[in-house]
């Protein structure tokens, strides 16, 4: 005999916080923490009351107690340890046997419980970064009542950008011309890829797309999720560039300054930088590039394509975009190999890992590059 029971629950994020002693948040800058509204882990109960949990297994359990509840307090019954646990997809089944007094099997019970987000309104909940300084990753409790009340820049050191500081130059005229034509063809295409998310070109921008990351028509509604937030990407870079073509000194509320040095010895060609020490030449946040190739940038030069996507790659971090530590091709590739090994699997997974891949993935600013270009036509 099988008595179907179903809960219905939605998620909460759990906030964890960096511990520590106090004094290492003296004399370092903070920004006040975004809001958003909570969610919650949702069941309903066999008599339509409603509850939460703050975790899918709290929730499960939850849900498997109250039905074995239910049953108990008819009297008379009690439920055995044999029991089989499966689960498919959002769907958690227990199967377990219901003794008699004298211990024999009575019948063999099945309790369903669903959990599937759905958020319900809850009180607002601090995080970090903040939207518009997406640096300050790192969250405080300030008085110790278990919420964010300041998010703080990361305390670990970056040593290659605290080793720029004797490599950062004046930019003279020339160099700043060269600048102002690099950050706006580098916006131009920005700008193009921005239509061809929009649907435009007979759509075959988003046709290109949609076979690269193997869904069947660019109405599938993942296949969606991935343009949204490419769109909300692509936005964010284009007002960051818009505000550094003819200003490089950062003033403007979230564009970072550009700066040029000579980092053909660090082995790079662009570097994201904020304040990573006491002493460091860097603001809340400086993109700075190699000045030799922005001399050579127009010149025919082989790896003015190359630049633009230094440069755009960089303003994917200013745009909170991360990825793991490291440089070279070796990175860029294991990242890409990794995002595609994914895709492969996409159709199979549940939805949450679904909705993870696909805001991170585009948060990757070296998936995020190769994603937008795959946005050309033929």
């Amino acid at each position: 005999m099988k008595i179907p029971i179903l809960f219905f629950c939605g998620l909460i994020p759990i906030l964890a916080f960096y511990a520590g002693a106090e004094d290492i948040y003296e004399s370092r800058p903070s920004k006040p923490p975004s809001f958003k509204e909570g969610e919650s882990w949702q069941y309903i109960k066999r008599n339509g009351a409603a509850g939460y949990t703050e975790t899918l297994n709290e929730c499960i359990e939850t849900g498997f107690l109250i039905s074995e509840e239910f049953w108990l307090k008819l009297g008379g019954f009690t439920i055995s340890n044999n029991c089989n646990i499966r689960s498919d997809f959002h769907e958690y089944f227990r199967q377990c046997d219901i003794l008699r007094s004298d211990g024999s099997v009575r019948y063999r019970m099945e309790i369903i419980v669903s959990c599937v987000r759905i958020p319900y309104p809850a009180p607002l909940v601090a995080y970090c970064p903040p939207e518009e300084y997406p640096f300050y990753t790192v969250p405080h409790d300030e008085n110790n009542d278990g919420k964010i009340d300041a998010c703080y820049l990361p305390f670990v050191e970056d040593p290659i950008c605290d080793d720029l500081g004797d490599s950062l130059t004046e930019m003279d005229s020339q160099t700043r011309a060269k600048l102002a034509n690099l950050l706006n063809d580098v916006r131009n295409e920005v700008s193009s890829h921005s239509v061809a998310l929009n649907g435009g070109g007979n759509k075959c921008g988003l046709k290109s797309l949609r076979k690269r990351l193997g869904f069947k028509s660019i109405k599938n509604k993942n296949f969606k999720k991935f343009v949204s937030q490419l769109k909300n990407k692509v936005n964010t870079i284009e007002g960051k560039l818009s505000g550094n073509i003819d200003d490089f000194s950062g003033a403007e509320i979230g564009v970072p300054r550009i700066l040029a040095a000579d980092l053909s010895r660090k082995g790079v060609e662009g570097r994201l930088c904020t304040i990573t020490g006491e002493n460091a030449p860097f603001s809340r946040e400086d993109l700075v590039l190699d000045k030799n190739q922005i001399n050579k940038y127009g010149d025919y030069f082989v790896s003015d394509k190359e630049l633009r996507d230094t440069a755009l790659h960089e303003y994917g971090h200013s745009a909170g975009g991360v990825h793991i530590k490291g440089e070279g091709e070796n990175i860029m590739e294991g990242e890409i190999s990794s995002f595609n090994d994914k895709m492969r699997n996409f159709s199979k997974l549940p939805n949450f890992e679904k909705i993870d891949i696909i805001e991170t993935s585009v948060n990757n600013p070296y998936v995020f590059n190769s994603l937008i270009g795959d946005l050309g036509c033929d």
